[in-house]
């Protein structure tokens, strides 16, 4: 008996990119406003002198289309808004000029603040109920600290 035989074939799939999204991030009314998107973004943000602010993208995210910019002048304030996705935020040992507030209303995320002076108030609302992990160590707040978990674990040290 003859066995049949069929040509083997290889089809190419398209490309896929990876699940991280473009943050967009400029300078309103003296502060900084850092906002993601609905994909799973980790982002960076490290304060140099007099004010500058350098916010980088990590794990294919972009920073208004870019690996990371960098943002000078009387920078006053920094408030960040993540939006959908599991997404990271880092907050690098520095001098942080005014307050900071951070909000992420979905997703199960992770903010770390290490080595920060941060001239201002502290405020982190985690509002999803997925599990986030707010982890502050060495860190200072010159005026209130505040932190907003549902379902969430909370670290300070």
């Amino acid at each position: 008996m003859r066995r049949k035989t069929f040509p083997l074939r290889i089809e190419c799939l398209e490309s896929r990119m990876p699940l991280a999204g473009n943050v967009t991030a400029g300078l309103n009314r003296g502060g900084l406003v850092i906002n993601g998107d609905n994909g799973d973004n980790s982002v960076t943000v490290t304060p140099g002198p007099a004010g500058q602010y350098v916010v980088a993208g990590a794990a294919g995210t972009t920073i208004n289309g870019q690996a990371s910019q960098t943002f000078s002048g009387a920078v006053r304030g920094l408030a960040v808004q993540l939006r959908g996705g599991s997404d990271s935020l880092t907050l690098k040992p520095g001098t942080y000029l005014g307050s900071v507030v951070i909000t992420d209303l979905a997703g199960s995320n992770s903010v770390n603040v290490a080595g920060a002076n941060i001239n201002g108030a502290l405020i982190i609302t985690a509002a999803s109920p997925a599990g986030n992990s707010v982890n502050i160590t060495n860190s200072t707040v010159l005026s209130n600290l505040g932190v907003y978990t549902r379902q969430s674990h909370l670290n300070s040290r």
